[in-house]
């Protein structure tokens, strides 16, 4: 696991590695610019966030279709393991270079403020402490909210898995991009008609805040459960390779 795991990492490196070098260069030039392109690139490095955010993700949709489901994906599918160990070595891949993408985020930013805003060494570092003394204050309300969001995040990854691959399925033939977008749109919609239904709305409204929390990591476990036993299912039943 840990060998499939290393070569996941090495084959999507150079996806992630231009775009953190390239955001990082531009943190660090833009305050010694002139004026002018100073102010247009800082605005621009404000939206170029959630730029990166999303292109994280659609490299992470990329690398996968490619690496499973292309001419790649023979030697993939040939590889002594199992789908289940492959799969799930793509989806920690897949979250070790998200963590990464935040973290890179945001030094990025605390670069940007420190030489625009004239911010020193010793601020950052008496943030820092702050933080870390706040949450040592809550540690277990931090907890809950770590794992929640890591719940979150690989459930939507599994939820990209299963959608690639069911549109590589003999089920699908043609316009898979199309299917797979409008589905997955679908799938969301359904998903939000149901959970603002009146039965969830009213057992969601009566949690309390751990509990809320713990319902959330529940529900993210069983997505994420059932998109890695559907993916695995349907690569070892139903996959039909480019």
């Amino acid at each position: 696991m840990l060998k499939l795991l290393k070569y996941e990492l090495i084959g999507s490196y150079r996806q992630y590695l231009l775009t953190f070098a390239v955001y990082l260069l531009l943190c660090c030039a833009t305050p010694f610019l002139p004026t002018v392109i100073n102010q247009f690139l800082s605005g621009l490095l404000m939206v170029a966030l959630f730029g990166i955010v999303i292109s994280i993700f659609v490299n992470i949709v990329q690398h996968f279709s490619r690496s499973m489901f292309s001419r790649p994906g023979y030697l993939t599918l040939t590889l002594p393991v199992s789908s289940k160990e492959l799969v799930f070595s793509k989806m920690i891949g897949a979250m070790i270079w998200t963590f990464v993408a935040f973290f890179i985020l945001g030094l990025g930013l605390m670069i940007l403020m420190m030489l625009i805003a004239d911010f020193s060494f010793g601020d950052i570092f008496n943030f820092i402490n702050q933080l870390c003394y706040g949450i040592s204050l809550y540690p277990g309300e931090v907890l809950q909210s770590l794992l929640a969001a890591l719940t979150s995040t690989l459930a939507m990854i599994a939820s990209f898995y299963f959608t690639i691959t069911f549109v590589h399925t003999k089920y699908v033939t043609k316009n898979r991009v199309l299917i797979g977008v409008g589905g997955y749109i679908l799938g969301l919609l359904a998903l939000g008609f149901i959970m603002d239904s009146s039965l969830f709305y009213g057992f969601i409204g009566s949690l309390n805040g751990t509990s809320l929390y713990i319902f959330n990591i529940f529900i993210n476990v069983v997505f994420i459960v059932g998109f890695f036993v559907g993916t695995t299912y349907l690569i070892d039943k139903k996959l039909q390779i480019e």
